[in-house]
């Protein structure tokens, strides 16, 4: 008969104990916990501030530029297959350009596109030119880790019968590293590497096929789990490329675009099963 005061008393003590004057403190000066993006953040107004250095020889140029990209509430659809839109806004001195990406989440891994390869990817095939595929998107950064390379695209064409002029690129996974930036140190990045490779006519003389421009560019792009991109390294002839450009120079600065600033969007409610 005494189990219910018991627990009423129980129940009181409870009550009274956490409306204590002296209450425990609540720390909130820990780390900030992201939910787990998959290599690329892809949820609306996600933002990335990046700075962009660029290297020749043995000089530096710091601070030539900056990107500033964000994810947008909208998306692009092609065929059922759903896309994020980001736009990115390059500015260089008082020069400012955009352009728009398309991003979505493959069962692979991360795939990437834009407004200009989804136009090429419909264009028919050429007779006496051997290209393979366009692709409406490519492989960004694979979600296994396996040290492996794959195409993105590769158009080769003979106009004589002893020249054949290439436009390849490849993509390539080189494990996890720890990257530093001026804004941090990421632990654990996917490394992946662009390969573009290239041999066509000289634009100033296109008829002297023994003059040609020959090309092997590569970037290194590092991405983190929960907050995407945080540094690219490498060719400028690469960032040109995945920026809608086709490199024409016979020689390249190298260009170190590195997060300074970052907000990455969190789900809805923040945990989730």
């Amino acid at each position: 008969m005494r189990r219910f005061p018991l627990l009423l008393m129980a129940a009181l003590f409870l009550v009274f104990a956490g409306c204590a004057e002296d209450a425990p403190t609540i720390n909130d000066s820990g780390a900030t916990v992201l939910a787990d993006a998959g290599y690329y953040p892809t949820l609306p107004e996600s933002r990335w501030l990046y700075r962009i250095d660029s290297i020749r020889g043995g000089q530096t140029q710091t601070g030539v530029a900056e990107v500033r990209a964000l994810t947008l509430p909208t998306t692009f659809a092609n065929d059922s297959v759903e896309y994020r839109v980001q736009v990115n806004e390059v500015r260089s001195g008082a020069t400012v350009e955009y352009d728009t990406l398309y991003v979505r989440k493959g069962e692979d891994g991360v795939r990437l596109s834009s407004p200009g390869l989804q136009a090429l990817s419909g264009i028919p095939a050429i007779p006496g030119i051997n290209i393979s595929e366009i692709p409406r998107d490519f492989l960004i950064v694979p979600y296994t880790t396996f040290q492996g390379s794959w195409d993105i695209f590769n158009l080769e064409f003979s106009p004589l019968p002893i020249f054949t002029l290439y436009f390849r690129v490849k993509g390539k996974y080189l494990g996890l590293t720890d990257v530093t930036t001026a804004m941090r140190t990421f632990r654990q990045c996917a490394r992946v590497q662009l390969t573009f490779e290239a041999l066509f006519p000289n634009p100033e003389n296109p008829t002297d096929f023994l003059n040609p421009i020959r090309l092997n560019e590569t970037a290194d792009f590092y991405f983190t789990r929960p907050q995407g991109l945080v540094l690219a390294e490498g060719s400028a002839a690469v960032f040109r490329l995945l920026r809608g450009d086709l490199p024409l120079d016979r020689s390249f600065p190298r260009v170190r675009q590195e997060v300074t600033d970052l907000a990455i969007t969190q789900p809805d409610p923040f945990c989730l099963k």
